[in-house]
């Protein structure tokens, strides 16, 4: 995709895209562009958390991975996502872009994981086409999660791991596809293919299975495992778990400025973000118009794992801070003030957790370009505009990363040998990172 299809040949929307969210769709051009970008002295603090965090995933993941040593002048570029038990390859996309560009940058990929458990199908499922000429539906869904309906407002912290249990079930259901797909293909595969696949399957299941017995929670569990299987790929980036970053002491000052920023001058952060929208038109940019008292903040209730909108009131000269819904959460923070941000996040460690302006608050703490996806690069209109107007800086240097997919591969040629025909919903179904792994070697997955 390029830049000209993110908001379908709008050229009002390619002129946002360059003014706001400083988008590129050339690597080089943006390697350039973050580069030239200045930088100051919030760039080191940032790297030694990154560093840190990174380092002590990897040891909890147990990877064995072992970091490049790398100038600290180098600049630093991220992108995020929630972490998840399969991947889209556009998501697989950003962290190749940040392992290709690591001669130019310290490349950073962070999990938020403290989203809604049901804020993305792919939390808590997998899905992959099947064979099996018995099953109703061609595409295979598999819930590594129980009672999702139940956990779907719940911050993903505070919902279980999957037990013993589902992850067999899973196992065995997906060991059917690949068993259905080679009986159907048997004259155009040799046994080392099939061989392989089952290795492959194996590992998948072993991570999902390490993933289990090393976590407390999906968050845990879904990051665990990704961190896992990104390293097995040969990815070099560095990983971390968002919140452990922005509460970590490194960054805590500059979230606490941003944040105190934000609140203090509410009325104008809301009148930016509406400003933006309406500017847009007819280029929708996923964000509602919002409300005085607006912040890009969460909480979440500690006993039910609840997770839900904070907005901030006056009343006399002290600020509130509000739950927005049925959660009954009130605090005085007095004047906003540094200090008073800094106790409020610490005595919410690991409860609160920031929206779609995420980004925002890593720009915030000094990082230097960004890998954006369709939707995030729309989200970063916005976030330009206010850094813009609220914070008088620019937004860094920012990477359109799509994938082309082929969406015929080994399982769709399974299907036509055993039902003689493509069903409809696999004409659009793009293969996953799940897909790409029990079928292709490693070089073709990357």
């Amino acid at each position: 995709m390029e830049l000209r299809d993110v908001f379908r040949g709008s050229r009002k929307g390619l002129d946002l895209l360059s003014t706001k969210a400083n988008a590129f769709e050339d690597p080089a051009l943006f390697a350039k562009a973050v580069e030239e970008w200045p930088r100051d002295n919030r760039q080191a603090p940032l790297l030694r958390a990154m560093l840190e965090l990174s380092n002590k995933l990897d040891e909890r993941a147990e990877t064995g991975f072992s970091p490049m040593a790398k100038p600290e002048s180098m600049p630093l570029v991220g992108a995020g996502q929630q972490p998840y038990i399969d991947y889209s390859l556009g998501i697989v996309s950003k962290i190749d872009a940040l392992d290709s560009g690591t001669g130019d940058y310290h490349g950073f990929f962070g999990f938020a994981g403290y989203d809604y458990f049901g804020s993305d199908k792919l939390i808590s499922r997998i899905e992959i086409p099947t064979s099996d000429p018995l099953a109703k539906d061609p595409i295979l869904r598999i819930r590594l999660s129980s009672h999702c309906q139940k956990q779907k407002n719940k911050d993903m912290r505070f919902v279980p791991p999957p037990d013993k249990k589902i992850l067999d079930d899973a196992f065995s259901r997906l060991k059917g596809v690949v068993t259905f797909a080679f009986k159907h293909l048997k004259e155009h595969v040799s046994p080392s293919q099939k061989r392989r696949a089952y290795e492959r399957l194996h590992q998948l299941i072993e991570n999902y299975e390490y993933a289990r017995t090393h976590s407390r929670s999906v968050a845990e569990f879904n990051t665990i495992w990704s961190i896992r299987t990104f390293r097995i790929l040969g990815y070099n980036v560095m990983f971390a778990e968002l919140e452990d970053l922005f509460e970590h002491e490194e960054t805590t000052v500059n979230v606490v400025r941003t944040l105190g920023h934000i609140i203090r001058e509410n009325r104008l952060f809301v009148e930016i973000i509406n400003e933006i929208i309406g500017e847009a038109g007819g280029c929708d940019l996923l964000f509602n118009p919002k409300e005085d008292g607006y912040l890009p903040l969460f909480m979440t209730d500690k006993k039910s794992g609840i997770r839900f909108p904070l907005q901030c009131t006056k009343e006399g000269s002290d600020y509130l801070l509000v739950s927005v819904g049925g959660e009954g959460f009130k605090m005085n923070i007095g004047s906003a003030s540094d200090d008073e941000i800094r106790e409020f996040l610490f005595i919410h460690r690991g409860r609160w957790s920031p929206n779609i302006f995420a980004p925002l608050f890593l720009y915030r703490c000094g990082l230097n370009g960004f890998m954006s996806g369709t939707s995030s690069i729309k989200y970063a209109v916005i976030v330009g505009h206010v850094m813009e107007r609220l914070f008088h800086e620019r937004h860094p240097p920012n990477l359109l990363c799509t994938c082309g997919v082929r969406p015929e591969e080994f399982l769709h040629g399974a299907m036509y040998a055993g039902r003689g025909e493509l069903p409809e919903p696999l004409t659009c179904y793009e293969p996953s990172l799940l897909y790409k792994m029990l079928f292709s070697t490693q070089d073709d997955v990357r």
